[in-house]
């Protein structure tokens, strides 16, 4: 929503990665859970095609945390 909301349209082609970046562009207070969210990316492209099973429990338990987070930051953004 941030990231279209801001004029922003990321490519399809490294839609994710893309995504992330334009979430940096579009507001600069969004640069730390970018990179994270990022980095959640990256992991869970090498969980899925070279080292299944790197993700633990608790990666996961942070991660769902955090897209509530921005759930919330999006709306008071917005």
């Amino acid at each position: 929503m941030i990231v279209r909301a801001a004029g922003y349209r990321p490519r399809t082609v490294g839609g994710h990665y893309n995504t992330f970046v334009a979430l940096e562009a579009a507001d600069p207070a969004f640069t730390k859970l970018s990179a994270y969210f990022d980095s959640c990316r990256f992991k869970r492209n090498l969980s899925e095609y070279t080292d299944a099973g790197i993700v633990t429990e608790t990666e996961a338990e942070e991660l769902l945390k955090a897209a509530r987070q921005i759930a919330i930051d999006a709306e008071a953004w917005y």
